[in-house]
């Protein structure tokens, strides 16, 4: 973790000056779309290499100079991971893309190699989710501590937020993950309820705010992981919160505090009672940690908040993460 982020600092260190930038035609123009993602399968023009692209779904209008630079730095982090190690693919570079309709709409897409010996065609964790594919519980655990080293990863070197535009998902989902992150974290919000826009909160230390929410939303794909169920699913064309999740009421509470600790309360609910039989005390209270993250009782697992904070009394989001680690090594089947 410490070579790939020391990369960001130091880019010409193995690299020299090569642009991480590629032109289009490096890749097959044939592209194969993976269902429940905004990710697609290709293969590289002069090798038939397979390669797997991962477009950003930044808003129209979205200044390219702003978001240049984090498509690079993201690159360049992950041209040095351990794909085995957190669960990452290495990025061999990025391709500027232009939509053929609206050319103000400027994307980015991340050529990912794939491991030898792995699949050429990925599937989604998602997709297998909601299809309700079949798995030992020892392969679903090591799937949960690789998502949590791999967002971690990420986390630690400040990205979750930064390339928000990288990872799309279902409007209920969001609003769920807004919710519970909200519920814990009311720095997130303004005098009106309303979800402070990013250019306001980078100058009251929100940026910490906005990557220790991300600790929640791993808790919530902890607790899919470990019920082996989809939060979101399909009816009729449209994605719907899962059956036994009943958060309709909450999700459209005028209230949005009101709803977002109805919606965490139920999470943290489902999961004391849920999780335990399944997959153990310890994969549990990870979850459950990662839920609570920033309560302000003696249950939270991450300690006082004065614990985590440093001399200035900023939360320093480095100590969730340790704590995340040690608690997802402590994990066994």
């Amino acid at each position: 973790m410490r070579q790939a982020i020391k990369s960001l600092a130091s880019p010409e260190s193995s690299h020299g000056r090569e642009s991480l930038f590629k032109d289009a035609t490096v890749v097959e123009g044939q592209l194969h779309q993976n269902p429940r993602s905004n990710t697609f399968a290709a293969a590289y023009a002069d090798s038939s290499r397979p390669v797997l692209l991962d477009r950003t779904n930044y808003p129209l209008e979205t200044p390219i100079d702003r978001v240049k630079p984090y498509a690079r730095d993201l690159a360049r982090l992950l041209r040095d991971v351990d794909p085995m190690g957190f669960g990452l693919l290495k990025c061999e570079g990025v391709i500027e893309w232009h939509g053929q309709d609206d050319q103000t709409s400027t994307q980015f897409q991340f050529i990912f190699g794939i491991p030898e010996g792995l699949s050429a065609t990925p599937t989604t964790l998602r997709d297998l989710l909601i299809k309700g594919s079949r798995y030992p519980l020892s392969q679903r655990v090591q799937l949960a501590k690789q998502l949590a080293r791999s967002v971690m990863f990420v986390h630690t070197a400040g990205f979750v937020t930064r390339i928000s535009g990288r990872r799309p998902s279902s409007s209920s989902r969001k609003r769920m993950e807004t919710a519970i992150a909200q519920s814990a974290n009311p720095s997130s919000l303004d005098s009106s309820g309303s979800e402070q826009p990013m250019h306001q909160r980078t100058a009251t230390g929100t940026w910490n705010d906005r990557r220790i929410s991300t600790v929640i939303h791993l808790g919530v794909c902890l607790l899919e992981v470990g019920l082996w169920c989809s939060f979101v699913c399909e009816d009729g064309g449209c994605i719907v919160p899962w059956h036994e999740l009943d958060i309709s009421t909450a999700l459209s509470d005028k209230d949005r505090r009101r709803g977002a600790f109805a919606i965490k309360k139920l999470l943290v609910e489902l999961a004391k009672d849920r999780l335990p039989s399944v997959v153990g005390e310890r994969y549990t209270s990870l979850a459950v940690s990662c839920l609570t993250c920033l309560d302000k009782d003696d249950n939270n697992a991450f300690g006082s908040p004065e614990e985590l904070r440093d001399k200035d009394g900023i939360v320093v989001g480095v100590r969730y993460i340790e704590k995340i680690l040690l608690g997802v090594e402590d994990i066994t089947v």
